[in-house]
């Protein structure tokens, strides 16, 4: 088995309980139930980011008490949740803030979603409730990413909003613009952008060909814009799926580690423990 460093974190896992916390009416997919327990027992890490999913809706309560029950475990736990603007009023940011949760999520999939006026608006009701908490996205293209460089920069700037990209931002590094994505990257040069490393069989690719895309990330910013994420339980996500992928966890832990001992400069340790530490404080 790959050795983790001490207090290492996973940031992209899920937990299920459809008959504690039953799906909503019009979920795209049906997951069967995993537990808290069945995460620790598949997963290596110490600690975990819960990370809300589309069968939940935009209910918090699995994700607070999975938080809840892994501190009962002696592991540290946080959470990514997913809300709409009428959710975020400054006393349920705070009162999640206190629970754990450390970040929002949401994705792009609605049609005539005007990404600026939402990150603009979610920024602001983050900054106002006064919680540091990082904004993170499931964009299903690279491109989007790109148009939305000025709009990160700014709110960056204006509110010390922190970006995360998961899944690799979801691209198909065999049809990516290598310039645009190195102007996505200068955002986590600059302290902007962290990147999921995360979902790397996802989207009809295999985790090799990725590799060079992610030496190029965990290269900037002195190792310290990566994170490692299993997406466990590994859910079929397509329409009306009920089932789970078999994904390979440890054969992609042994080729991420290669890859940061190639490139030294503790670049595993940032990876799989220090960088989540900081960011999800």
């Amino acid at each position: 088995m790959v050795a983790v460093p001490a207090g290492s974190w996973d940031v992209h896992v899920h937990n299920f309980d459809p008959v504690g916390h039953p799906y909503i009416p019009d979920t795209r997919y049906n997951p069967p139930a995993r537990s808290v327990n069945d995460l620790v027992a598949s997963v290596p890490s110490t600690n975990f980011v819960i990370v809300m999913s589309g069968p939940e809706g935009t209910d918090t309560a699995l994700t607070v008490e999975a938080m809840e029950q892994l501190r009962s475990m002696g592991r540290d736990a946080r959470g990514m949740v997913v809300l709409d603007l009428e959710q975020m009023t400054p006393e349920e940011l705070r009162r999640l803030d206190q629970a754990g949760v450390r970040g929002v999520r949401f994705n792009t999939r609605r049609e005539g979603f005007d990404l600026d006026k939402h990150y603009e608006a979610v920024a602001q009701r983050l900054h106002t409730a006064g919680v540091k908490w990082n904004v993170e996205a499931a964009i299903f293209d690279y491109l989007i990413w790109h148009s939305l460089i000025p709009t990160f920069r700014r709110l960056h700037e204006a509110y010390g909003t922190v970006f995360v990209a998961d899944h690799v931002f979801a691209l198909d590094p065999k049809a990516c613009d290598p310039e645009k994505l190195a102007d996505i990257l200068q955002l986590v040069d600059e302290g902007v952008l962290y990147v999921k490393i995360s979902g790397l069989d996802r989207y009809s690719r295999r985790p090799e060909e990725l590799l060079p895309i992610i030496r190029d990330i965990l290269s900037r910013r002195g190792g310290r814009g990566g994170l490692w994420g299993s997406d466990w339980p590994n859910v079929d996500s397509s329409h009306g799926s009920t089932s789970l992928n078999d994904v390979d966890i440890e054969g992609h832990l042994a080729l991420l580690k290669g890859v940061c001992d190639d490139l030294g400069n503790d670049t595993w340790e940032k990876l799989m423990a220090s960088n989540a530490a900081e960011l999800y404080a």
